[in-house]
């Protein structure tokens, strides 16, 4: 988790679903720069074409190793920092 995002604080989340497999984006705003970084295990991507492949590559290893859980779905979780401009979450 990049520990430099500030969340949002959601008044009424929905409790997270432990069970299921999982990638998170992390989407920090520069705010001297005006622009998103995105990163993924750790690695920044500036291309996001790179990093939709690699999320195909993790959900395929998921599905091939299954879930414990009830929900065996993949899932992305985009974790946004509430600084972030509107727009900057786009992924083309």
């Amino acid at each position: 988790m990049d520990k430099g995002i500030t969340l949002p604080v959601a008044t009424h989340g929905i409790k997270k679903d432990n069970a299921r497999s999982e990638g998170v984006i992390n989407v920090r705003w520069e705010a001297a720069k005006k622009k998103a970084v995105y990163t993924y295990n750790e690695k920044p991507y500036t291309d996001l074409t790179k990093l939709s492949a690699d999320l195909a590559v993790a959900k395929k290893a998921a599905d091939q190793t299954g879930s414990k859980g009830k929900n065996p779905e993949y899932r992305v979780v985009i974790r946004g920092d509430r600084e972030a401009m509107p727009g900057a979450f786009r992924l083309r």
